[in-house]
């Protein structure tokens, strides 16, 4: 995990936001395994994150890589595109985009923890949309929540249930969970090479990371 002070700075970035999503940018800041997302971070130049949310992958991203790459951030909530922007900083834009349009070029997409609100047909499409415009020897980055240990997916499921059904602090109707298995499968079969990562250790969610790459 990055030194606290480091995720401190990222928190204060933001803006003039309401308590409650300041809350919640806090909760994900100190929830998520930042550090072992990074160490297993490709190299590329140009980063997109799909489903960006409040930006805090990209902040992350920005204050170790800031120097070397350029970060867009799309998401279709245009409160969270507005919240995102109050942390802005140099080479970092979001914007409001929906799950269809078509896709900026990038050396590297990312998708963390967006895939569970999109039904199975559109997570592939989406995936496969990603595949056809990465170039060869780019990458996909992807992070969901894997269905085991059964007592973390429930946790998780409940926490979750929370955002979506109750607080509304993350759009969705249903949910669409799938384990490695699954998202192994599929990335193999649309022709990535995938790299899996438990990065769960220590956290009450059971995050699972895949670094995958277009030959």
């Amino acid at each position: 995990m990055p030194k606290p002070i480091l995720l401190r700075s990222i928190w204060r970035r933001y803006g003039d936001i309401s308590f409650r999503n300041r809350l919640h940018i806090a909760g994900r800041l100190w929830t998520m395994p930042w550090g072992r997302v990074l160490d297993a971070f490709p190299q590329g130049k140009r980063v997109v994150d799909i489903g960006c949310g409040h930006g805090l992958l990209i902040n992350v991203l920005q204050m170790q890589f800031g120097h070397e790459r350029s970060f867009l951030g799309n998401d279709w909530s245009e409160t969270k595109i507005d919240i995102a922007r109050t942390s802005r900083r140099d080479r970092m834009e979001f914007r409001v985009a929906h799950v269809g349009e078509e896709l900026p070029e990038a050396d590297i997409y990312t998708i963390i923890d967006v895939l569970y609100l999109v039904p199975f047909p559109q997570q592939h499409e989406l995936l496969h949309q990603v595949y056809q415009r990465l170039p060869s020897g780019g990458f996909l980055v992807l992070k969901e929540m894997d269905t085991r240990p059964v007592w973390k997916f429930r946790y998780m499921q409940l926490q979750e249930l929370l955002s979506v059904r109750i607080l509304k602090i993350t759009k969705g109707k249903a949910f669409f969970y799938a384990g490695v298995e699954h998202y192994v499968s599929t990335l193999n079969g649309l022709g990535f090479e995938v790299g899996v990562y438990r990065i769960d250790e220590g956290f009450l969610h059971p995050h699972v990371l895949y670094v995958c790459r277009k030959p």
